[in-house]
């Protein structure tokens, strides 16, 4: 995933966060922080690294 793509998912969830919490005013620190650990934690999950790209192998299993 490209950087632009990252930040483009976190400013998305970062506003269902705000949405969830009934939007007002404040917090978007919070909000986008909360988001980048979420979509970081995703790619970890995925096998995919802080540049977006899979492990070294290139694939996800490993095999």
């Amino acid at each position: 995933m490209e950087d632009r793509d990252r930040e483009n998912r976190i400013r998305e969830r970062a506003h269902q966060i705000w949405e969830r919490e009934g939007g007002g005013e404040g917090n978007q620190e919070r909000h986008w922080e909360q988001a980048t650990r979420e979509i970081d934690a995703e790619n970890a999950a995925a096998g995919e690294g802080d540049d977006g790209k899979t492990g070294s192998t290139g694939s996800a299993s490993g095999l």
